[in-house]
């Protein structure tokens, strides 16, 4: 009782296990648990499942039972399995191709003449998120990466990045105020290959509130990214929290030439929307 309190004051889905005594087989139960938190969105913003050894350890479980779970949720179209890479909750929107060479190029000459001030640069566990995102164990250590942008003194974007121990030991305290982090991990032979995204609108957090200039719960726009390299290991998580008044996302939109109604979109320059003075502070 006492973790299922717990699991519900974090806002965490509550560690329920089957019953075998029931009529449907174990598999069912567990899909029947993990549809209805998919569907009440309760993965997080990067809409990433829980790995199988957790699953197995939350339900009490075999292996087989979990993958023959997971097997039907993707067969309902509401999880996407790939080999080497967290399994993810298939968003309820039109699918979306971003070309990411262009797109972070674009997004890396808009923060260009920003004020960057690094706020932490700190070694630590892992928070479980995290070391699912990252496919890392508990017990490693990741890098995190507090930074605040400004331009002309005006707060325009907090970030938070955590990094895998094999990509943090490449980076400096000291670089991380002059430099981009993907040029950083460019320059050491890392280079952004692909990369999972979700934006939102949200209240500001009140310990985000005095760095970005605004009242608690104000709304902010929120960019969570997880990024690929070329191996298809995940390089880093990050967190991006914008002023509202200071982020525009645009996208070129042409008709698929399948038969799938679908529209695939195309990042273009910010400048071309933002009013002048505004613009996205880069993703990293």
């Amino acid at each position: 009782m006492g973790d299922m309190n717990a699991a519900k004051e974090k806002g965490q889905p509550r560690p329920a296990r089957p019953r075998r005594r029931m009529a449907a087989p174990l598999y069912q139960q567990v899909m029947q648990t993990l549809r209805g938190e998919i569907m009440a969105d309760a993965h997080g913003e990067l809409g990433i499942l829980p790995s199988e050894s957790a699953l197995i350890e939350r339900f009490g479980v075999s292996r087989i039972t979990v993958r023959r779970a997971i097997e039907e949720l993707e067969r309902e179209g509401l999880v996407v399995r790939s080999r080497g890479r967290a399994t993810r909750i298939v968003q309820n929107s039109a699918p979306t191709v971003v070309d990411l060479t262009q797109e972070i190029e674009g997004l890396l000459a808009q923060g260009a003449d920003m004020a960057v001030k690094v706020l932490e640069y700190r070694w630590q566990a892992p928070p479980p998120d995290v070391a699912e995102a990252l496919d890392v164990s508990r017990r490693s250590r990741t890098l995190w990466i507090r930074r605040l942008r400004s331009r002309q003194d005006q707060p325009i974007v907090h970030t938070s990045v955590h990094l895998p121990e094999r990509l943090g030991r490449l980076v400096t305290e000291e670089e991380l105020s002059r430099h981009q982090l993907v040029d950083i991990l460019r320059s050491r032979g890392h280079v952004a290959a692909s990369a999972e995204q979700t934006m939102r609108a949200a209240p500001c957090p009140d310990e985000l509130a005095p760095l970005l200039g605004l009242a608690p719960r104000s709304p902010i726009f929120i960019l969570a990214r997880l990024v690929y390299g070329a191996d298809e290991k995940p390089m880093l998580m990050l967190r991006s929290s914008f002023r509202w008044d200071s982020f525009c996302y645009r996208m070129s939109l042409r008709q698929n030439a399948t038969s799938d109604p679908a529209f695939h979109a195309i990042s273009g320059p910010l400048e071309d929307v933002m009013p002048e003075g505004h613009g996205d502070g880069g993703i990293q």
